[in-house]
């Protein structure tokens, strides 16, 4: 009984690895992909069609409110001005937030 189930767990084992999707594949079939019109992972590198694909991200935190005249300010958030030693004067329009959001891009 043990034998049986030690067989059935390698050929398993040796089914999922080479047989996949009911085709036979020795290693990855890479040619579905350049066709591919989304960005895919090989050898632990990313992709677009063939060239290789390098990830940028931004995490940049906003702020939004309601100035004096109603009107909506998009402003970097709170938390990048120094808030306790008060060295920085918070925007209250939308002009001042320009100013510390391109400051903020230019470096």
């Amino acid at each position: 009984m043990k034998k049986t189930i030690v067989y059935t767990a390698i050929l398993a084992v040796i089914g999922i690895t080479f047989v996949g999707g009911g085709k036979i594949s020795l290693g990855q079939n890479y040619s579905d992909e350049i066709d591919n019109e989304f960005v895919y992972m090989r050898n632990d590198k990313f992709y677009y069609k063939t060239e290789e694909f390098y990830l940028k991200t931004c995490n940049y935190l906003i702020d939004m409110f309601l100035d004096d005249n109603n009107e909506l300010v998009v402003t970097p958030s709170i938390n990048y001005f120094d808030k306790w030693g008060n060295t920085i004067k918070l925007p209250v329009n939308q002009i001042d937030a320009d100013k510390y959001l391109k400051a903020h891009y230019s470096n």
